[in-house]
């Protein structure tokens, strides 16, 4: 059976670094093994289809997939993965964004742990490139994704990994919409181990992912795999209800005592903010669950692949 793995590579809006992710791909010393790369574009609105398609023509390792519009990343992760499924004989394949931020070279590496039965092999970085602001966001995340969560997670883990073949199957026989790898690959339980990478600085273009797009994957992953934030909220209204009840007749007392003045207008008021706010958040967050309900009881692909270029072997 031949020995064979995919590169996953989702790209969006990536086409000054295609050409510098091939060569530093081929330049790695990977013997025994065969490999796809298989380009996913996620909508892209420059010339990132046309680079792919070109490399397709003189290179046979290139496969390409080009989807109608930008889906998401962990959709485009999902497609890679599911063309990787298809291939009986994949071992193994390793996600990595096309930015040229994850250090390359350390694939070689991942394949010896994966050698070793590892069958997800992760990535952390030790190194931060990223601002003050998107920084305090992450570890945010990833403290509540630790300490509340049924998925178990490294601090500054990364997108950077290998997964096994066993491990893509029981992904794509998920019948969850929206899944995200990283959360997932945390979830299974399945023996891992996890490298220490330094990220470089982006040398081409600019981050994808703005805050509206990294608040978008943080809340998906998070309620995807926790019920911790309808449990604040419960213990939340709970406090809030019983601090309003304590505190409107401890002010009703100093009103009476004459300690200082309080109308019964601002007792309203006071209370009223309270049950409104509590009832907002409650409202905000039921609304995500159920939103989550309601996509996984439709029947909606994640992504549709407008076009694709496949193997030439």
């Amino acid at each position: 059976m031949i020995n064979k793995f995919y590169i996953i590579t989702p790209s969006f809006n990536e086409e000054e670094n295609i050409e510098n992710f091939i060569n530093r791909i081929e330049k790695l010393n990977i013997k025994n093994f065969i490999y796809k790369i298989v380009f996913v574009d996620d909508g892209s609105t420059d010339k990132t289809w046309q680079k792919i398609e070109y490399f397709n023509n003189i290179n046979e390792k290139i496969i390409g997939i080009k989807l109608t519009r930008n889906f998401g990343k962990d959709s485009a992760i999902e497609a890679g993965l599911n063309l990787a499924n298809e291939d009986v004989n994949c071992k193994f394949a390793i996600i990595i964004d096309a930015d040229l931020q994850h250090p390359i070279e350390k694939i070689p590496e991942m394949i010896v742990e994966w050698e070793k039965n590892f069958k997800i092999i992760t990535t952390f970085k030790k190194n931060n490139v990223e601002s003050f602001l998107r920084k305090s966001g992450s570890d945010l995340f990833y403290f509540l994704m630790t300490k509340f969560s049924d998925a178990k997670f490294i601090t500054k883990n990364t997108d950077f990994m290998l997964i096994d073949k066993k491990i893509i199957e029981i992904f794509a026989n998920f019948i969850e919409k929206n899944k995200s790898i990283k959360t997932f690959i945390n979830w299974t339980g399945y023996k891992n181990k996890s490298l220490e990478i330094e990220i470089e600085k982006r040398k081409e273009g600019k981050s994808k992912f703005n805050f509206f797009h990294l608040t978008r994957m943080a809340v998906n992953a998070i309620t995807s795999f926790s019920f911790f934030p309808l449990k604040i909220v419960g213990y939340l209204g709970f406090f809030m209800s019983v601090f309003s009840i304590i505190l409107i007749p401890i002010l009703i007392i100093f009103k009476w005592s004459g300690f200082f003045y309080v109308t019964y207008q601002t007792l309203i008021i006071i209370f009223n903010i309270f049950l409104t706010g509590i009832t907002l958040s409650c409202l905000g967050l039921l609304g995500i669950y159920i939103s989550k309900i309601h996509q996984n009881s439709i029947i909606r692909p994640s992504y549709i692949i407008e076009k694709s270029i496949s193997d030439k072997k």
